[in-house]
């Protein structure tokens, strides 16, 4: 006791005091509660620290891999999620944050200089990111979320929203940092209320990039080769975009073949303006949905070849 006393306080000399011992015959191990092998590995331990900070609002293990597994599983660009992982890791360099570490002498928000830049400051609460939120479609989920701290507000994203829509939000968060940055730095930015036009094209091109020909998933097991066998009487539609830059125009083009494959019919559409090819693509889906409708053509299958287009119509 005299040793104990010389080196710990009351209340730690009561906890060594209340630790159970088997006797001289026992035999001490080493055992890691953690894995049910009783070893020590860096992933539980890495799971261990993200229960500490609530993530998410349960200490479930199901539910601390479910929210993780939405990050990772997200069809967003890997940047988008390595930034979602940071600023739940607390690890985005808003002012505080550089501020505490002595890389800026001010931890005032360098956009609206009222408050502490902190994460939830920059993502919810700065006068651009509010003006960018209540622009955008997740306008009412903001209003209803913008008050919990930035953990809670993206676990009820993922609990709230379908995969689809909490995709692009996570996009959204990265557009609004990413804007902040465009105006700390580069002295040019959107403006707010076009931010969530641009992060909806962002991500499109994205999930577009790379993507070949495809057939629509309502047609079943159907190969290729077998839906290209237009029975007779019925007819394929082909629809494609193209954008020339140079003059600022783009067209509109839907093709139409026969059993055969001849073609027996054409439409091309010119339109003055920009857009980007995957909302061009959308135009000449539509153009061509409404134009064979409007003509009571008999249409066997229709072929576009952007693949996010056609998700989203058979979504």
């Amino acid at each position: 006791m005299d040793r104990l006393r010389s080196c710990f306080d009351d209340s730690t000399i009561n906890d060594i005091l209340n630790v159970p011992f088997s006797g001289l015959e026992g035999k001490d191990e080493q055992i890691w509660g953690r894995e049910s092998l009783g070893l020590f590995s860096v992933k539980s331990a890495y799971h261990l620290a993200l229960e500490s900070r609530d993530i998410p609002s349960t200490s479930s293990s199901f539910e601390l891999k479910s929210f993780w597994a939405r990050i990772w599983h997200a069809y967003i660009p890997p940047k988008v999620k390595h930034f979602v992982w940071r600023i739940v890791s607390n690890s985005v360099p808003v002012a505080v944050l550089l501020s505490q570490r002595h890389i800026i002498s001010s931890p005032l928000c360098p956009l609206c200089k009222n408050s502490p830049e902190t994460v939830m400051h920059a993502l919810l609460e700065c006068s651009r990111a509010r003006k960018a939120w209540k622009a955008s479609d997740f306008a009412h989920f903001y209003l209803q979320n913008n008050h919990l701290d930035i953990i809670q507000f993206l676990s009820n994203v993922f609990s709230s929203l379908d995969k689809g829509s909490a995709d692009l939000l996570m996009c959204f968060m990265w557009t609004i940092w990413n804007q902040r940055n465009n105006v700390f730095f580069n002295r040019f930015a959107l403006h707010p209320k076009d931010m969530f036009a641009w992060c909806q094209s962002f991500l499109l091109q994205y999930l577009d990039a790379g993507q070949t020909r495809f057939i629509p998933s309502s047609q079943g097991d159907q190969s290729p080769s077998d839906m290209d066998r237009c029975p007779p009487g019925r007819y394929k539609v082909f629809t494609d975009a193209a954008i020339d830059t140079g003059k600022q125009v783009f067209s509109l083009s839907v093709v139409v073949k026969n059993d055969s494959d001849q073609v027996i019919v054409g439409l091309v559409k010119p339109i003055t303006g920009i857009i980007t090819p995957v909302i061009a693509e959308a135009k000449v889906v539509s153009l061509a949905m409404a134009w064979t409708k409007m003509i009571n053509l008999p249409v066997h299958v229709l072929f576009s070849d952007c693949k996010v287009v056609v998700d989203k119509i058979n979504i």
